[in-house]
């Protein structure tokens, strides 16, 4: 890890990342997810469709050394988790006012 922030620092003068996420393979649907079968995706695609934080908190919910299952109905329970938690946030505060 160490040594990777090392090369990026090396390589753009600056670190603009602080962590790094590792996680296992990564299927769709529970199968292989590659270019060659077609059923791949990149960030950009996601995040058309779902917020980034929803991208985020579905990585983040994986433990690092098990393979991460893409689904629709994955990234819409992140988002709904996500979500909940801003209106839950929203609601105390206003709330207190």
């Amino acid at each position: 890890m160490k040594m990777r922030l090392l090369k990026r620092v090396a390589a753009c003068h600056e670190a603009r990342v602080s962590y790094w996420l590792h996680n296992g393979h990564v299927t769709n649907n529970n199968e292989k997810m590659s270019k060659s079968l077609g059923n791949s995706f990149t960030i950009r695609e996601i995040t058309v469709r779902y917020h980034p934080l929803s991208l985020r908190h579905f990585l983040l919910s994986a433990h690092f050394r098990t393979p991460l299952n893409y689904s629709n109905f994955q990234l819409e329970s992140a988002s709904d988790a996500v979500y909940y938690v801003y209106n839950t946030l929203q609601e105390c505060e206003d709330a207190s006012v």
